[in-house]
């Protein structure tokens, strides 16, 4: 079985994402060893400040686990890849523009088909709003997974996003976390 997981750095808040089937404790072994190797540092800056401050500056955690294949695995690994890459505080690196867009959108489809929490949070969502309990509150939807929420301060939670950077967005035509944000209308069906 894989695992998504992330090694947090607790000095800068930089976060590497990753995948394994060894298990966590293992693979974190692993990368405190490569940190020594100077081809692994020359391309993941993790490397360089795992060289440079001790063990416990870096903490890891699993973000999801129970996949049967790696492709699997994959598609959930570069959908949070490309949260932390939008967010700035990625050590990964991606070619190209970051593809949380594309990412996600693999990652709704392998949903569908079965993987895990992202599917059974994301049928939540679809079958009743999230209650702020603020009348005054703007509901957002995001275009690419179609999540929509009662106010903005609860989609940038549930996205790990600044709300106020969504607010931006919805207000300024662009993206915030690599996500298309819309204002709900009243009444419109989401």
């Amino acid at each position: 079985m894989y695992e998504v997981y992330k090694i947090e750095n607790k000095v800068n808040g930089k976060v590497y994402v990753g995948l394994t089937s060894a298990g966590i404790k293992r693979r974190m072994d692993r990368h405190w060893s490569s940190r020594k190797n100077e081809r692994h540092r020359k391309h993941n800056s993790l490397y360089i400040d795992m060289l440079n401050q001790e063990r416990d500056d870096f903490h890891i955690s699993t973000l999801m686990s129970g996949f049967a294949s790696r492709k699997d695995a994959e598609v959930v690994e570069s959908f949070w890849t490309g949260i932390y890459k939008a967010s700035g505080l990625s050590y990964n690196r991606m070619i190209g523009d970051t593809p949380t867009e594309a990412a996600l959108l693999a990652a709704v489809e392998a949903n569908r088909n079965g993987i895990g929490g992202l599917q059974a949070e994301r049928e939540r969502r679809s079958a009743e709003w999230v209650r702020s309990g603020n009348p005054n509150a703007t509901r957002v939807r995001c275009v690419e997974t179609g999540d929509a929420f009662d106010c903005i301060k609860d989609a940038g939670e549930a996205y790990g996003i600044n709300p106020q950077n969504i607010s931006t967005a919805i207000h300024g035509g662009h993206k915030s976390g690599g996500f298309t944000w819309v204002k709900v209308v009243e009444g419109e069906d989401c």
